[in-house]
């Protein structure tokens, strides 16, 4: 049995690293995000940029959230830019995940070298 929506990750991964070959490292988050909304687009894929999510308690909606990007209304993209994926954007896109209907997302980290982290909260009917 393959990854969840694994087909799409891997076309975004590709993606991921056509922009950092690119842009290589340097560049404030935004310009990697805009950069990522073209090259997706291009590559055929389906992308929404900057997703309002409101955050809940006890059925309340106690603030608001924002998604970088949602790929094919599938998977949600968190662009940092860090040496490496950090435990607090990992923390900050399963709280997203757990917010929304999305299961599958991805950190993607542009810093010399890319990297990545895909994250699961698969919701249970």
């Amino acid at each position: 049995m393959g990854l969840l929506h694994g087909d799409v990750t891997v076309g975004i991964l590709r993606v991921f690293r056509e922009v950092h070959d690119e842009l290589r490292h340097g560049h404030p988050e935004v310009i990697y995000q805009r950069a990522m909304v073209i090259a997706l687009a291009d590559a055929g894929f389906t992308v929404a940029r900057e997703v309002d999510v409101a955050v809940r308690f006890r059925g309340r909606v106690i603030g608001r959230g924002r998604l970088d990007l949602v790929v094919n209304d599938l998977v949600v993209l968190e662009c940092k830019v860090a040496r490496a994926v950090e435990q607090d954007a990992v923390g900050q896109l399963l709280g997203y995940l757990k917010a929304t209907k999305y299961e599958v997302g991805l950190v993607l980290t542009f810093g010399r070298r890319p990297d990545q982290k895909r994250v699961v909260f698969t919701k249970t009917p």
